[in-house]
């Protein structure tokens, strides 16, 4: 069972990188290279990205782009609280694009993350046991504890419609799930949806 999983992330770590090099080969035939950087200056220069206004974004000289990042991360030793495991592992990947549809402009971004921990002390009853309460409720058996998160964003915005006003929405879809591994109770989900015109 472990070289399947070691198997599996090496096939998606070689797939993410032959999806950055063909993204890159064919923007370059293009001749509309976009380096990471200088998309996050057009995003850092971008009044309405970091607002609340999903209308706004049209307005932002953004172009189109897309991103894909993907990561693997092990923590181990000894040097950690109590409460968490020996092992932890956690893969990541985001993605991220924006693209001009006609005379409007549509933006979306796609988070996952795993996150495998073994031998962790954390209550079964916690999705985020880092949730900013003074103290940590534990349990005395040790169990592999294992998370999903999953986020989803958007938003689309219109030309300016008789030269002042936009039309846009927003939205976002969030969903969890975890449990520890030992625990007979079901595991705990949460799910939120988040929808503005804008």
């Amino acid at each position: 069972m472990n070289s399947i999983y070691k198997q599996s992330i090496k096939g998606l770590l070689l797939t993410a990188v032959a999806l950055q090099v063909m993204s890159y080969t064919t923007a370059q035939e293009q001749r509309a290279l976009s380096s990471p950087l200088s998309i996050e200056l057009r995003k850092a220069r971008a009044t309405w990205f970091e607002s609340n206004n999903g209308a706004g974004i049209g307005l932002d000289s953004l172009q189109s782009y897309g991103t894909l990042e993907a990561g693997y991360q092990m923590t181990d030793g000894e040097f950690k609280r109590e409460q968490q495991g020996e092992k932890e592992r956690q893969l990541s990947v985001v993605t991220e694009g924006g693209q001009q549809l006609g005379n409007a402009y549509a933006w979306g971004r796609f988070s996952y993350n795993n996150e495998t921990v073994r031998n962790t002390r954390f209550n079964t009853a916690m999705l985020d046991p880092y949730r900013g309460v003074p103290y940590y409720p534990v349990d005395p058996n040790l169990s592999d504890w294992k998370q999903q998160q999953y986020n989803l964003q958007m938003r689309v915005s219109s030309k300016p419609l008789l030269g002042r006003y936009l039309l846009g929405i927003q939205a976002a879809y969030n969903a969890e799930t975890g449990a520890k591994q030992v625990d007979p109770r079901s595991e705990l989900f949460l799910y939120s949806i988040n929808v503005k015109p804008g």
